[in-house]
């Protein structure tokens, strides 16, 4: 067997895995803006409608459910290469920050969620006032801050050129399948 064909093997699950990867992200971006227009409706609109409120309830605690594996799935996949690819500084800040905030964002929703999904076993349950509201007020405001982020990662990606998706057979050559990886 040539060389070339084992490094053309090698190649072949990192590049299908860059494609899942950016699959995912997609996907969990969707979900977050259904995520965040829904639960927008339900907090600001939701007293006045009550019966528009819980359907759009129910499509934020399906889609916040749906986000969680999926959420999960991407960091698994995203990390290892991307802090490969980025150095110290910033972007790296901004990552960990978006991250982070991501995690108590779903976090939050889940303690939120709790009293329901207790209800769905038969388990009736429901916090006090002030604690539930403080919960949900940190569940909205994180949320509301979670594009902003989203946004400056992003844009800091691109400003520091690190590689695009089009850019992926090339950018695992060089960063990845070589011995003598440098950042960029």
């Amino acid at each position: 067997m040539p060389a070339n064909d084992t490094k053309r093997a090698n190649r072949s699950p990192n590049l299908l895995i860059l494609f899942h990867e950016y699959t995912q992200a997609r996907w969990l971006m969707a979900l977050m803006a259904v995520s965040l227009v829904s639960g927008a409706y339900y907090y600001y609109f939701g007293p006045a409608n009550w019966n528009s409120a819980q359907l759009a309830l129910g499509a934020h605690l399906l889609v916040g459910s749906l986000s969680l594996p999926l959420f999960v799935a991407y960091v698994r996949n995203h990390l290892p290469w991307g802090l490969k690819a980025s150095r110290p500084g910033p972007f790296r800040k901004l990552a960990w920050s978006l991250l982070l905030l991501f995690v108590f964002v779903l976090l939050s929703g889940l303690v939120n969620a709790t009293p329901f999904f207790l209800y769905l076993f038969g388990i009736i349950w429901f916090p006090d006032f002030e604690t539930f509201d403080r919960i949900a007020t940190l569940h909205l405001a994180s949320a509301l801050a979670l594009p902003l982020l989203v946004f400056g990662h992003l844009s800091l990606r691109a400003r520091a050129r690190l590689p695009e998706p089009s850019d992926a057979a090339e950018y695992l050559e060089q960063k990845i399948l070589s011995p003598g990886e440098t950042r960029v």
